[in-house]
């Protein structure tokens, strides 16, 4: 049995445009057109943090949103990223993931030298300002 979606295709999404979406988990997205993504709010055990979310163009198993309608342009210094970088919690320098040692990658290294140390602690850095520009919007809508 064929089940028609109404839906926006993904060569027809905007990169860093707001849509009302269909999906598992959002309502809202911002669309990254590098990962070809949905950024949104989830709530998950009462926690609300940004999260992404695949157009359904790209193929099972990830592909899960379906944009429903385009909404607005996000701000041009407003990151289309939920995390905006990951840096070490010790140092606070910015670090990279490669792949694991024990596959014959480096692991987390410093961005700046490329050294690698077992005792890289990382911690993400949020974009609150893209949360807060969809916590208004989902408010107003």
């Amino acid at each position: 049995m064929n089940i028609k979606v109404d839906y926006i295709p993904l060569n027809d999404c905007k990169d860093r445009f707001l849509y009302q979406i269909n999906s598992r988990n959002l309502s809202y997205g911002v669309y990254n057109e590098e990962t070809k993504g949905f950024v949104g709010i989830r709530n998950k055990f009462g926690e609300n943090y940004l999260f992404t979310e695949y157009h359904y163009d790209i193929g099972s198993p990830c592909g899960t949103v379906f944009p429903k309608k385009e909404l607005i342009k996000i701000p041009d210094d407003f990151s289309p990223y939920s995390t905006l970088e990951v840096i070490d919690d010790k140092s606070k320098r910015p670090i990279k993931f490669d792949k694991p040692i024990f596959e014959g990658g480096k692991g987390w290294f410093y961005k700046d030298t490329g050294e690698s140390d077992k005792n890289i602690s990382p911690i993400s850095i949020e974009n609150d300002k893209l949360f807060e520009f969809l916590k208004a919007t989902e408010n107003k809508e």
